[in-house]
């Protein structure tokens, strides 16, 4: 599995370049270029790579493994992970890209709510929603997707402190060899 440096680094500026509203929004996106996917460990190994790479956005270049199950909120030390605790299940591409919700706001997709409802001041629309999603994924049929348990690392606990969420999915497209994986955690 390989980091794709260039376009993880300029996602954000590539949205906006397709004027789509990314400011404020509490996802981070990570891609991983994986030739030989093997299934539920592939998505294992790239859902510890994204720690790792957001651990080292934060200017670390180590984690720690350990087998503790409690994680308080993490601002200046190394992420922690267990990975012993690590489960995920696998989720239907249109549950997944779903933007249906409730008359009360509540989203069928964590995906859609933690793009609209975690930032508080997010002001972009169903639309760019949409736009990010047919750009990342043009063939949604074909995607493996996995959102994963939020307890296996302090990566979550931000999310998890203030009570707005902590996500992590791995989702593989086939027909570009390629990870993708979201997270959210935020505090604010």
């Amino acid at each position: 599995m390989k980091l794709l440096d260039k376009e993880t680094n300029r996602f954000v500026l590539t949205m906006v370049e397709k004027n789509i509203w990314m400011k404020d929004v509490a996802i981070n996106y990570v891609f991983f270029q994986e030739k030989n996917h093997q299934g539920y460990e592939s998505h294992r190994k790239a859902a510890l790579a994204f720690v790792t790479s957001i651990n080292e956005r934060r200017g670390h270049d180590r984690i720690e493994y350990t087998d503790k199950l409690d994680f308080p909120v993490n601002i200046t030390a190394p992420y922690s992970i267990n990975p012993n605790v690590m489960e995920a299940k696998r989720i239907p591409f249109d549950a997944f890209f779903s933007t249906y919700s409730n008359l009360k706001g509540q989203y069928i997709s964590d995906y859609a709510y933690a793009f609209f409802k975690i930032p508080f001041f997010y002001r972009g629309g169903k639309k760019d929603f949409i736009e990010l999603n047919d750009y990342l994924f043009p063939r949604k049929e074909t995607l493996v997707i996995y959102q994963w348990n939020n307890i296996w690392s302090d990566y979550f606990a931000y999310g998890k402190h203030s009570e707005k969420g902590a996500y992590l999915w791995t989702i593989y497209d086939p027909t570009r060899k390629r990870f993708t994986v979201c997270g959210a955690s935020r505090l604010k």
